[in-house]
């Protein structure tokens, strides 16, 4: 959070008192958040970490997103959302994966686990995408439009507005078709059109977790040090 020197500021102590107090209420408003370390929460680092008291020069950041301060607490909560669904739709996904693999010998028990799992992972990306949406919406989003089109065009403006062009880049140059593919196998087990729909078997359960950990590694780069800044007339 930086704050500018409006018409109405007078003194350096003055400032300095103002600085203070801004700064303690930020500490006091958000001091019970804790974050997780699975998508990483960009918000706080910025409003503790560039707010500085008069005399110290603002830290530059060039992944950093501008906002309007009435808008500021709702984006910081709507950027604390998207760290906590993701976080505990992870958790779900991890949790039914290791389940399907301790029964893996026993295909039978195992085939629900592994769809589980595929539809699990797309409740976790579909999820991100919208919450992404809530306070970085690219030009014309739309929840209705379709899947391939709302996950190229969010993360292409995330990664424009905060500086994560070659993450995004590198991800679907070298795991899209995987992620389609997946996509396709989602859609066949939660719209059966026969047996074949729903047949899985374990390189199901290899493919889904390795586009997993591949996803997962790319949000949390794309969600790492990035930060929203506003500004204040301290009076």
């Amino acid at each position: 959070m930086t704050t500018t020197e409006g018409p109405k500021l007078t003194g350096v102590l003055g400032i300095g008192r103002s600085c203070y107090q801004l700064r303690n209420f930020i500490q006091q408003r958000f001091q019970n958040l804790r974050f997780s370390n699975s998508v990483p929460q960009p918000a706080l680092s910025l409003a503790l970490t560039k707010f500085k008291p008069f005399g110290h020069k603002n830290i530059s950041m060039d992944n950093t997103k501008e906002i309007d301060p009435k808008d500021f607490e709702s984006t910081f909560n709507n950027m604390r959302t998207f760290q906590l669904v993701h976080n505990e739709l992870k958790k779900d996904f991890e949790l039914i994966c290791e389940l399907a693999k301790n029964k893996i010998e026993d295909i039978e028990i195992a085939k629900p686990l592994i769809r589980g799992c595929i539809k699990e992972l797309f409740s976790l990306i579909e999820a991100d995408i919208y919450l992404l949406n809530q306070f970085n919406p690219y030009l014309g989003y739309n929840d209705r439009d379709d899947f391939t089109k709302k996950f190229k065009k969010t993360f292409k403006h995330h990664a424009i507005t905060f500086k994560k062009q070659g993450k995004n880049l590198k991800f679907n140059s070298s795991h899209f078709k995987l992620l389609l593919i997946q996509k396709n196998k989602r859609d066949q087990v939660t719209h059966p059109k026969g047996r074949d729909s729903i047949r899985v078997q374990k390189a199901d359960l290899e493919n889904i977790y390795d586009l997993f950990t591949k996803y997962n590694s790319f949000v949390s780069e794309s969600m790492t040090n990035i930060f929203i800044s506003t500004k204040f007339n301290l009076f």
